[in-house]
C-alpha cells in the first residue's frame, strides 16, 4: 500500500509542473515533462523500494555483467520479481526496466 502512496504523490508533483509549466508567467526554459520522464522517475523510486533489498547498483555496472539486451534486462526484471514475490505490475516492471536502461544499459 505504501508504495502506492509514493507513485500517487510522484504523480501528483509531475502533474503540478505539467500544468504549471503552460502559465504565462513560467520562464521558457521549464519544458513540459515526457511520459518516459515520469516512468523513469517512477522506475527509480520502485528501484530503491524493490531491487535494492536483494543488490546494489555494482551489478549493473560490473564488467562481467550478465544483461547483454534490451530483452534480456526485461527478463530479468521480470524474473526477480517472481523470485522475490514483489508483486509488482506490469507497468512498474517496464518502469523499473526503463529507468535501469536509461541509467545504466543503454541499449
Amino acid at each position: 500500500m505504501n508504495k502506492y502512496k509514493i507513485i500517487i504523490i510522484l504523480l501528483l508533483s509531475v502533474w503540478t509542473v505539467v500544468a504549471a509549466s503552460s502559465a504565462s508567467s513560467i520562464p521558457k526554459k521549464i519544458k513540459k515533462v515526457s511520459n518516459s520522464t515520469v516512468t523513469k522517475v517512477e522506475g527509480r523510486v520502485l528501484h530503491e523500494k524493490a531491487c535494492t533489498k536483494c543488490h546494489d547498483s555494482s551489478v549493473y555496472t560490473r564488467a562481467n555483467r550478465k544483461i547483454k539486451s534490451l530483452d534480456s534486462l526485461e527478463k530479468r526484471v521480470r524474473g526477480c520479481n517472481a523470485n522475490t514475490g514483489a508483486n509488482l505490475f506490469p507497468e512498474e516492471l517496464k518502469a523499473i526496466t526503463t529507468f535501469l536502461n536509461s541509467e545504466y544499459y543503454k541499449f
